[in-house]
């Protein structure tokens, strides 16, 4: 499978994965590719979960597509397609824009609720981020998760981090409006501290309304 669609699993019997590649680069236009496959299994053994894209013989279609005009901004789409109707079943579109004094991002998720969404709708989001080098050694950012789908906001962040040739440092504050199974609502503090050579030191505690 291709990039944020993939899934891992051991797969028992013969298998083959085909598809095709294109890649262009030119000083006019940029740089591009796309890739389009898909995978095929000699045994009928119901090996994977329903809506997985893998339980039948021939796998549904994965794909992506990815534009660089310049240093300065990228656009990326990665998609999966049902293996007999063409349906959408996973697809995500995603892009950076700008340089270190001003980045911005978003991406755009879609899953199929056939695709194994656990739940009895579709999953739609939008995630929007911004972040700025504002000195040599410092960036800020802040950052949103939307649920389109239910049209209501899941989750705010806003960070600041410190890095040199030595160790970088990092705080978020986090505040969760939605519970799901793997968050639940209300203010978190999220401190990373990374000493070169030695490793990451990752720390999180919830904090009661730090926003109010």
């Amino acid at each position: 499978m291709v990039g944020g669609l993939q899934q891992h699993q051991v797969t028992p019997g013969t298998r083959v994965d085909y598809g095709l590649q294109w890649d262009v680069s030119s000083p006019y236009i940029g740089e591009a590719s796309a890739f389009a496959g898909q995978s095929y299994r000699f045994s009928d053994a119901q090996t994977f979960p329903e809506g997985s894209g893998l339980e039948d013989q021939q796998s549904d279609f994965v794909g992506r597509l990815s534009v660089t005009p310049s240093p300065f901004f990228n656009l990326d789409y990665r998609f999966r397609l049902d293996n007999e109707t063409l349906d959408a079943r996973r697809q995500e579109v995603s892009t950076i824009a700008g340089a270190d004094p001003l980045r911005v991002s978003g991406t755009y998720t879609f899953v199929d609720q056939v695709a194994g969404t656990g739940s009895d709708s579709d999953v739609e989001e939008l995630s929007l981020r911004a972040s700025s080098r504002f000195a040599e050694n410092w960036t800020a950012s802040a950052s949103a998760r939307r649920d389109l789908e239910l049209n209501e906001t899941r989750s705010v962040t806003f960070g600041l981090a410190y890095g040199d040739e030595c160790f970088t440092f990092g705080i978020d504050l986090r505040r969760d409006f939605t519970e799901d199974r793997d968050t639940s609502a209300g203010d978190s503090v999220f401190i990373v501290l990374n000493l070169r050579n030695l490793g990451e030191v990752p720390f999180s505690v919830k904090a009661g309304d730090l926003f109010d």
